[in-house]
């Protein structure tokens, strides 16, 4: 790949870190302790996903969680709500004020949410940044550590606020209200008792430290439900790192293909900034591993048929000729039929196909709203209603997003043109100055052709057996003894295997899905075009705010699309095949 270095990182499980700042120096010891086994505990539940805490650096929790993480060789972030100089001002001693500049030269990276000067802020001002903090936290903590005494307030950006937008979800949060109906986001709090000097004998020794897991409230009883969804979307990222791994080792030249197939040219990549970097990266990744899953899929589905029409073929001589091993051959091929299937579902092929594609698509359109000035994200429009096995795939991709990056870097409208809105209309209807066909018509053909192999199939057997019963009645008897079993037998199994084919074939096209996929193709082709023909007018008058309005709009019809490609294709799994 030359130069060009991928960023191919794991994806990371986010830890939000909230609490409060005056916490007395004897409690320091009791709280550490209990800090350092919690995070233990994530780490062994988790052990492919590693843990990135997101953490403002204020004094008290936010660095204590920090230091034990730090010492833990656990990565944190720092997330300022003011610009440096302007948030040190919170710190009046001098050696807190230190410690604040020496952690923020350990964190991986800085993000600071109010980029303008804070000179002359107001109070009221001030609190709004804290709050942005907490919505900040909030939003992007796949979980929420607060060091917290439990009392609710209603203080602008204090911890109760912020354990109430993980609880009771974003849309509590005013940045968020609006008329529409639209489900929440959930985060599980990791409360542990912590006292602080203004309240100091609101905890009694004996319950400082105790530790309890919040989960939201949605109704009643549904605090099981939600660990389990919790838990079983981080699995599943741990299970998409795990695979990640594996494969990048000996797939540099299949991940190389599809960072091109995003680029057009690999020396873009080298000037794209960090974040484009990273998204860039795991597209390629993700795109490569669903590709690879599905040649094999493809693969193991034909042969699946294949072995199921011959076993059924076999079965059905046997009852005509009687003969022992063709009975024990049909068995033989039913059986390794379904071991060749259960190896699939042990290789997680149709998960790897189907998820990973619809996680490279959301990176897709992701990357191309980065690099067009788009600063909304996918995660927050993409699957929004499947919220169970499918939530992981929202979660990997707003983990891909950190840190919102403030180089202001944008690609010429014209490269956007031609890299995404051109690229994707050709893949979906095709073009015809080059004479490439598109998905839409390719899939069209194929379902043709197979109903044509299908109905040849079902009238050549049909034809062959009314033969075969004019032929028994007008020469049964004047035929030499052995060609009269040719006649009965063999030709009344040959028409009942060319009727087997029928179903063989009708099962690969309910699989395959392609009249459905041909139309939504279509359907998704004439989106990119009518985008490209508009874009190619607004580029003219350098409309920079019309163009990034269409490029928005043409992604979040891309994101539907590909949400509904990905739930026809989980309602028609592959399955052994039964005649």
């Amino acid at each position: 790949m030359g130069n060009t270095t991928m960023d191919t990182s794991p994806l990371c499980i986010t830890v939000g870190i909230t609490g409060h700042r005056d916490i007395p120096d004897e409690d320091i010891a009791i709280l550490r302790a209990v800090i350092e086994v919690g995070l233990l505990e994530l780490q062994a539940n988790f052990k492919d996903t590693p843990l990135l805490i997101l953490s403002g650096l204020a004094e008290g929790a936010d660095r204590l969680v920090v230091e034990v993480a730090y010492e833990m060789g656990i990565a944190f972030a720092a997330i300022l709500p003011l610009p440096k100089n302007d948030y040190a001002k919170d710190f009046t001693e001098p050696s807190s004020k230190q410690a604040f500049y020496t952690w923020l030269d350990r964190a991986v990276w800085i993000e600071t949410l109010t980029q303008n000067s804070s000179e002359g802020l107001i109070s009221y001002q001030r609190d709004q940044c804290y709050e942005q903090l907490g919505f900040y936290l909030a939003k992007n903590s796949q979980l929420l550590i607060a060091l917290w005494d439990g009392d609710i307030q209603e203080k602008t950006g204090g911890t109760s606020q912020v354990v109430r937008y993980c609880l009771e979800g974003l849309t509590h949060a005013k940045q968020h209200k609006s008329a529409t109906f639209e489900l929440p986001g959930y985060r599980p709090v990791i409360h542990i008792l912590t006292r602080r000097l203004s309240q100091f004998h609101a905890i009694s020794l004996q319950d400082l430290g105790k530790q309890k897991w919040l989960w939201p409230v949605v109704s009643a009883g549904d605090e099981e439900w939600l660990q389990h969804r919790w838990r079983k979307t981080l699995n599943h990222i741990g299970l998409y790192n795990l695979d990640m791994r594996e494969f990048v080792v000996n797939n540099h030249a299949s991940i190389q293909s599809s960072l091109t197939y995003l680029l057009g040219d690999l020396a873009c990549f080298d000037e794209l900034d960090t974040k484009a970097r990273r998204i860039a990266s795991d597209f390629a990744v993700s795109d490569a591993m669903s590709s690879h899953a599905q040649v094999l899929r493809r693969r193991n589905f034909l042969c699946l048929v294949f072995l199921a029409l011959i076993a059924v073929i076999s079965q059905q001589c046997y009852g005509y000729f009687l003969k022992w091993h063709l009975l024990v051959g049909s068995l033989g091929l039913a059986m390794f039929s379904y071991l060749l299937y259960h190896r699939a579902q042990k290789q997680r092929l149709e998960i790897k196909y189907l998820d990973y594609r619809a996680l490279a698509e959301g990176l897709r359109v992701q990357f191309f709203w980065y690099v067009s000035g788009i600063s909304e994200s996918v995660s927050d429009y993409f699957l929004k209603d499947q919220r169970d096995e499918l939530e992981w795939i929202r979660q990997a991709i707003f983990t891909t997003e950190l840190p919102n990056s403030n180089t202001n870097f944008r690609k010429p409208t014209k490269w956007l043109l031609q890299r995404w809105i051109r690229d994707q209309r050709i893949y979906f209807i095709g073009d015809q100055q080059s004479g490439r066909k598109g998905k839409a018509r390719i899939d069209a053909t194929k379902e043709a052709q197979l109903i044509h192999w299908m109905r040849i199939s079902f009238f050549a057997g049909l034809i062959l057996m009314l033969s075969t019963a004019v032929a028994y009645e007008l020469y049964f008897e004047t035929l030499p003894l052995d060609w009269k079993g040719l006649l009965l037998n063999g030709f009344l199994a040959s028409s009942g295997a060319m009727l087997c084919v029928v179903p063989a074939i009708k099962l690969y096209l309910d699989t395959m899905a392609y009249d459905e996929h041909a139309k939504r193709y279509l359907r998704m082709g004439q989106y990119y075009a009518q985008c490209e023909k508009q874009l190619k007018t607004l580029s003219e008058s350098d409309s920079a705010e019309a163009v990034e309005k269409l490029l928005f709009n043409i992604g979040k019809q891309a994101l539907i699309e590909n949400g509904d490609w990905l739930l026809l294709h989980r309602q028609r799994p592959v399955k052994v095949p039964v005649m």
